[in-house]
């Protein structure tokens, strides 16, 4: 198997039904890559944990600074192997997928862009979005001027 690239495109939304939306436009059919969510996440000694990506995406589309990540695995035979969220420190929310390498990645980050209708978006491999907006456009400076600019 090709390695994966990932695309990741940062929204001002942290709405679940764009979440939702997201994960039957690109993905069709997922699983959940976790079977619980800690508040805060990776926590030894959590305040919450939550049992479901939808309970997670109804939590951090109502605590807006949560800091949190989703993944799911597409269970769709794709490209697109993996679908991600992950919410940010400042009220925003970076979609990515993870796709085969070599099979149009500029074509998935340009659609994924016009799908989350924002301009700022980057390619990368196997590296987890910023936690933050200051850092994203950061990585798209980086990473843009590049052979990756869409």
């Amino acid at each position: 198997m090709s390695g994966l690239t990932d695309i990741y495109v940062i929204t001002d939304s942290r709405a679940k039904e764009l979440i939702l939306s997201f994960l039957r436009h690109y993905l069709i059919t997922w699983a959940e890559s976790a079977d619980e969510y800690e508040i805060p996440q990776y926590s030894y000694e959590p305040e919450i944990i939550l049992k479901t990506d939808l309970e997670l995406m109804d939590y951090c589309e109502q605590n807006t600074t949560v800091v949190h990540t989703i993944y799911w695995k597409n269970k769709s035979d794709s490209f697109i192997k993996h679908g991600m969220v992950f919410y940010t420190s400042d009220q925003k929310m970076i979609l990515g997928l993870s796709v085969l390498s070599g099979t149009k990645e500029k074509e998935y980050l340009k659609d994924l862009k016009c799908f989350l209708q924002s301009d700022l978006g980057y390619l990368t491999f196997e590296e987890p979005a910023p936690s933050n907006y200051p850092d994203f456009v950061e990585m798209v400076n980086n990473y843009n001027h590049l052979d990756f600019e869409v």
